[in-house]
């Protein structure tokens, strides 16, 4: 989906995200490609690995990894770097279309160990300097990392109101996005959906990659395990009634779907949840 983003608004927003809680944060879009950060000098450590080019490979797969997880989540999710310090990333929703993702991190958490040795000598950094770079990190307790997890989260939906970020709209896109919303339980297919809404493929398979970012398929597998994972959440109905309501009829073919999407077979996900 195309997104327009408001960077001057946007980097206030982060600014002062800094200036309440202390954390370095910064904004992505679906790409992986950082558009706002806040402060504009991030801290020695972190640039220390950054300035060499294994590290700062590392850096950004970390940093790639832990979004894709908050997305695959649909929420915020924490965890260590490879260099040993707290990143946490949200991802920034449309629906269930993916815009962009907020992170904050570059702390430590209170009671952490010395830093990856290992992975800075690879990268041929001095290991005093490195201990002398990481005692500078600001060290924060699981409450306070948490707590801001949340403030983060609460970001993301407050972007929508003062409109900092907004999807392009176009009509036929939110007619698209509607009617399979509305007709999960039916035989879908882009034969089906071209001869209903008068449309070519090429001109079907173009929107759903320029306003969602996913091949037709692809969206349409996820709205139906979402509709699915949403009916093992909230309802007792048997397993194989949720298969035909989501419009995966065939129960050994929904589980091999929502296990693919999802990690785990729909019977482990409720038991989960339960």
């Amino acid at each position: 989906m195309k997104v327009n983003f408001d960077l001057k608004k946007l980097n206030e927003l982060l600014d002062d995200f800094h200036k309440v809680t202390g954390l370095t944060v910064s904004l992505w879009d679906s790409e992986h490609n950082q558009l706002a950060y806040s402060p504009k000098i991030m801290p020695r450590f972190c640039r220390m690995i950054k300035a060499t080019k294994q590290g700062e490979i590392a850096c950004l797969n970390s940093d790639i990894s832990l979004c894709k997880l908050s997305y695959e989540k649909k929420e915020p999710v924490v965890h260590y770097c490879h260099a040993g310090i707290v990143d946490v990333a949200t991802p920034i929703l449309y629906n269930d279309t993916l815009l962009g993702y907020m992170m904050f991190g570059q702390v430590l958490e209170k009671g952490a160990n010395k830093p990856n040795l290992e992975v800075c000598k690879s990268y041929g950094l001095n290991e005093s300097e490195v201990l002398s770079a990481y005692s500078e990190l600001k060290f924060f307790d699981k409450e306070n990392i948490d707590s801001a997890m949340n403030i983060l989260k609460v970001c993301t939906y407050y972007l929508w109101i003062s409109q900092m970020i907004s999807p392009e709209k176009n009509l036929l896109a939110h007619n698209l996005e509607l009617y399979l919303s509305e007709n999960l339980s039916e035989d879908i297919t882009v034969d089906s959906i071209c001869k209903r809404f008068e449309i070519s493929k090429n001109k079907l398979y173009k929107v759903f990659d320029d306003f969602f970012g996913k091949t037709f398929n692809n969206y349409l597998t996820a709205k139906r395990v979402e509709f699915a994972k949403n009916l093992l959440d909230t309802t007792d109905k048997p397993i194989y009634q949720i298969c035909i309501e989501a419009g995966i009829p065939d129960y050994n073919y929904f589980t091999k779907v929502f296990k693919k999407v999802v990690g785990i077979p729909p019977r482990v996900y409720r038991k989960g949840k339960k």
